[in-house]
């Protein structure tokens, strides 16, 4: 018998192995597991999974749109909404840059 975040589970374990379908929440959910035998030993191990379903958004900010430029070069700005992922341009082989 085990327990996941305080609720009773019959999942039987006598074969090594167990599951359990989790409902996450937008955000960290933390699983613990507590393990218990039938001489009141028990094991307790947790991991936390992140729920993230919403997609960053990404604005470029300069040059303006249908820029006419008089240079080979020139520098693409923007922003984004989560700070570490990485942008990319597609079909522009130059780098890829992380938003900061």
């Amino acid at each position: 018998m085990s327990t996941v975040d305080g609720t009773f589970t019959d999942n039987d374990c006598s074969n090594g192995d167990w599951e359990l379908e989790a409902t996450l929440s937008e955000g960290d959910n933390t699983i613990t597991v507590t393990a218990n035998d039938p001489y009141s030993n028990s094991a307790i191990d947790f991991i936390t999974i992140a729920l993230d379903t919403t997609a960053p958004t990404v604005t470029l900010t300069a040059p303006p749109n249908i820029s006419l430029l008089n240079q080979y070069t020139y520098t693409v700005t923007g922003t984004c909404s989560e700070e570490g992922r990485d942008v990319s341009v597609p079909n522009y082989h130059r780098r890829s840059d992380v938003c900061i």
